[in-house]
C-alpha cells in the first residue's frame, strides 16, 4: 500500500497551497517565484502505520517550533501533538489496513510505547478521533499528555461516556496556535471558518 502525500505551500507563516502531486507543486512555484516572501514547501505522509507523528520529519518540526508554548503557570515549556485512528483493541483494523502487528496486544504495547517515547506529562494532545475500541481509561491511564478527544466514528458514546480522564471531548474544535487558526474534526471538510484567511483544517479518517 502506497503512502498518499499532500505539499504544502507556506509563506511567511501562511498556507497559500496545497497540491497532491509534485509536477503541479513545481508548477505553482514557477509560477508563483517572484510573489513570495519567505517560501517554504512541507510534505505530509500519512500510511496506516499508527505512530505518533504522521508527517514527514520536516513539517513534524515545523509544528513542534509553531506549537511550542507555556502552561497557565508560564513555567513548564509543553508541546501541541496532533495524532488520529489509533484504534487501540481493535483487532480488524490490522488486516484491514495492513499494520505490521500479529496481535491487537502487540499493536496497543507499540502505539504506547511510541507515543511515550515523544510526548511527556506536560504536553498537549489532540486525538482526532477513533481512539480505541474499548472502554478509553485503561489506555488514557498509560497515554503520557493532557489529552483531548475530537469524536470519531468508532468513539462508541458507550464508552467515551464512561473515561474520565479525557481533559476534553468534542466534535469539532476550534483552537489558535501562535497567529493560526486551526479547525479540528475527525472527518475532511470541504470548507470550515476561516478556510479563505489561511485557517488550517486537522482531520483523522480519510
Amino acid at each position: 500500500m502506497t503512502a498518499s502525500q499532500i505539499f504544502l505551500v507556506v509563506d511567511a507563516g501562511t498556507p497559500v497551497a496545497a497540491f497532491t502531486a509534485r509536477h503541479e507543486l513545481k508548477a505553482f512555484l514557477q509560477r508563483r517565484r517572484d510573489g513570495f516572501t519567505n517560501p517554504l514547501v512541507y510534505m505530509f505522509r500519512s500510511n496506516h502505520d499508527p505512530s505518533i507523528m504522521i508527517m514527514s520529519p520536516a513539517l513534524a518540526e515545523w509544528f513542534r517550533r509553531r506549537c511550542r508554548t507555556r502552561r497557565s503557570n508560564g513555567v513548564e515549556p509543553m508541546t501541541i501533538f496532533f495524532t488520529a485512528d489509533t484504534h487501540l483493541g481493535h483487532k480488524n483494523i490490522i488486516t484491514s489496513t495492513n499494520r505490521p502487528f500479529k496481535s491487537v496486544a502487540e499493536m496497543d504495547s507499540a502505539i504506547v510505547k511510541r507515543w511515550n517515547e515523544r510526548v511527556t506529562r506536560h504536553d498537549l494532545v489532540y486525538h482526532l478521533g477513533d481512539f480505541a475500541f474499548d472502554d478509553h481509561d485503561p489506555y488514557l491511564e498509560l497515554l503520557n499528555g493532557q489529552k483531548h478527544l475530537i469524536l470519531g466514528n468508532h468513539d462508541h458514546w458507550d464508552r467515551v461516556k464512561k473515561a474520565a480522564r479525557w481533559q476534553g471531548i468534542r466534535e469539532l474544535k476550534e483552537i489558535k496556535v501562535g497567529e493560526t487558526k486551526i479547525v479540528l474534526c475527525h472527518y475532511a471538510l470541504r470548507t470550515w471558518n476561516g478556510s479563505h484567511q489561511g485557517a488550517l483544517q486537522l482531520y483523522g479518517q480519510r
